[in-house]
């Protein structure tokens, strides 16, 4: 019988948490739940990124190769590194229920992704089916602070402050928008056609 995984993936260090949930066929490989994984949270796909596991004193790191039979992360040189494309999640949550996963090494979006649980059944693509917050700009240092600070404390800001802030992330397409979201999923194989539907 064919599985579904259901998993809830937190942005770590982020307060209050952002945070999405979704739902991945079994067989899927690692390098198109990265993809999966972007769509969540609106990244850009413009950095590298591992999947880690830990298993007692031992990490394994699920990178994506290349053709040079290098991977991609600066972790590929230690314990063991498996190839993200021929990697299913299944070799993997058969016997985890918790992973890591990091993107951009620089500034190091720490990512933990736990199986919540199993279905029955296949899914045509994967489906979020729920989440909590925005999401962050990329390579943005401290320019969005205010906005960041306006949305988590709509208490502690005027009602001009917050709707602006709300305006600010809605042209950026980083408010957290569940159709939006899953009909970016229907593409996850391929993210250079990906549209965001970015407002005019």
């Amino acid at each position: 019988m064919k599985k579904i995984y259901q998993f809830r993936i937190d942005l770590d260090y982020t307060k209050p948490p952002i945070w999405r949930r979704v739902q991945v066929n079994e067989h899927t490989n690692f390098e198109e739940f990265h993809n999966i994984i972007q769509i969540l949270f609106g990244w850009e796909n413009s950095h590298l990124n591992s999947f880690e596991i830990t298993n007692g004193n031992s990490r394994i790191f699920i990178e994506k190769k290349m053709k040079d039979n290098d991977y991609l992360g600066s972790f590929g040189f230690i314990n063991m590194t498996l190839d993200q494309k021929k990697t299913k999640l299944r070799d993997v949550f058969e016997k985890h229920k918790k992973i890591r996963y990091t993107y951009d090494f620089g500034a190091s979006w720490e990512h933990t992704i736990k199986l919540e649980k199993e279905l029955e059944g296949e899914l045509d693509f994967p489906v979020c089916t729920g989440g909590r917050s925005y999401s962050l700009v990329e390579d943005a240092d401290d320019e969005y602070s205010d906005v960041y600070y306006a949305l988590d404390n709509p208490d502690r800001c005027s009602k001009e402050e917050y709707d602006q802030a709300v305006e600010t992330m809605k042209k950026l397409g980083k408010l957290m928008d569940k159709e939006i979201i899953n009909e970016n999923l229907k593409g996850y194989r391929d993210l250079s056609s990906l549209l965001y539907m970015l407002e005019e």
